[in-house]
């Protein structure tokens, strides 16, 4: 979701919507890699800025209460990184699982997390993320996957 507001001073606010995805496994690729647990928005921030200097604040909007869901990454999953080595992980689960394939209907993880939107969504992180934008610019673009694995 991209949110822009009008001001004297360049800004644009976007916030990123995790509403229950968790990458399989089987889309991993090999190598040496990392994926590291975070409760810092500016961690996650950095990590999906191509230019980290951009990035002028970053906050949750909301972030379950207990466990990992949010990571940074340097783990090649589905075509990530794709500018840079690293990039975020935002799930209703277990960051750490998302290089794991989900073979069992228990892997998946509690965090605790109430609804936010509706009846239905659990565990959700909202991320927002401020940039200073130059002068002239007037778009933004991002990549970014939603990705679901039930068991079975």
């Amino acid at each position: 979701m991209v949110q822009g507001r009008k001001s004297s001073r360049p800004l644009v606010r976007f916030a990123l919507l995790a509403v229950g995805f968790t990458i399989a496994g089987a889309l991993a690729v090999g190598g040496s890699s990392a994926i590291t647990p975070t409760s810092t928005a500016s961690d996650l921030a950095a990590a999906i800025a191509a230019d980290a200097s951009v990035v002028s604040g970053a906050s949750f909007v909301t972030v379950p209460t207990t466990g990992t869901p949010n990571a940074v990454s340097t783990t090649a999953l589905t075509g990530f990184p794709t500018d840079g080595a690293s990039y975020a992980i935002l799930t209703s689960g277990d960051a750490t699982l998302a290089d794991q394939p989900n073979t069992d209907g228990g892997s998946g993880a509690d965090d605790g997390g109430g609804n936010i939107r509706g009846d239905s969504d659990y565990d959700v992180s909202i991320l927002k993320i401020d940039l200073s934008v130059s002068s002239g610019i007037n778009c933004l673009s991002f990549d970014f996957r939603f990705l679901s694995a039930e068991f079975p």
